[in-house]
């Protein structure tokens, strides 16, 4: 009896061993997170299209995020962290008929580079959160420097998506954050504004979905990316993502084609 409980045991492990093997070979890995459902009911069109989305991109992480993901070896966790934000961009915007549908994606790292940090940034101390970013030996604000060190990992992915455009399609358009792990606070704190929604009253970085209200939980703040956002807060106070976001410093603008399923 013991013999064929260890046989069955032995039996499991392979098989976990040999599907997890086969599932993320050939530099893909899991996504995690889709909107899949969604897709009907976002698209609006009578007939969408499957296909590829093809991303150019790079991001820069500060130095405090390579050592404690070691990003040195596994340059894809700030990656996927990145294009996580593609997803609450193209849910959230009112012009991209596009939506991705699969939770594994094909990344290609080109280039991993030391670089500078090259924007000032003050990360305000709460407990809620804070020690997602931080050690629990943290109790305060932390400043980083345009000087600090960083990497600037650039790359190539692909990720199935569906699509209301016709035929090969370039130049899609969309914004992503630099630093995905401090992308929450590219906006310094005396630019965050009050909502009110959900029964509940919120001083947040505005650049989101006024859903995000109901969550208030800067982890999840790529489920609700919203850089174009401007308008007037609860408190009638003015605020345009737009001018506040800089291309270069805060975001950027990746290069995208979409190719239909039937294009080689």
């Amino acid at each position: 009896m013991k013999i064929m409980f260890k046989f069955i045991v032995s039996f499991i492990l392979t098989f976990l061993v040999i599907f997890f093997y086969l599932r993320y070979k050939n530099n893909k890995i899991n996504f995690n997170h889709t909107f899949k459902d969604n897709i009907p009911f976002y698209l609006g069109c009578q007939n969408p299209q499957e296909g590829e989305l093809e991303i150019n991109s790079s991001v820069v992480v500060h130095d405090d995020f390579v050592k404690k993901y070691n990003l040195i070896k596994n340059p894809k966790n700030a990656i996927s962290k990145q294009l996580l934000f593609l997803q609450g961009y193209f849910y959230f915007s009112n012009n991209n008929p596009i939506m991705i549908t699969e939770n594994i994606v094909d990344i290609e790292v080109l280039e991993t580079k030391a670089t500078k940090y090259n924007r000032d940034l003050e990360i305000i101390y709460d407990e809620r959160y804070f020690h997602y970013l931080y050690p629990k030996s943290y109790t305060g604000n932390i400043n980083l420097n345009k000087s600090d060190s960083a990497i600037e990992i650039k790359y190539k992915a692909k990720i199935k998506a569906i699509s209301c455009m016709s035929g090969l399609t370039e130049n899609i358009y969309a914004k992503l954050p630099i630093d995905p792990y401090l992308a929450y606070w590219s906006l310094p704190q005396k630019e965050f504004k009050t909502f009110r929604g959900f029964g509940k009253t919120v001083v947040i970085n505005p650049c989101v979905s006024l859903r995000y209200i109901q969550v208030n939980y800067s982890p999840d703040y790529w489920y609700f990316w919203k850089p174009d956002a401007s308008g007037r807060d609860f408190l009638n106070a003015k605020f345009s993502c737009t001018d506040s976001l800089k291309v270069g410093r805060d975001i950027i603008i990746p290069k995208m084609k979409f190719f239909p399923r039937y294009v080689k």
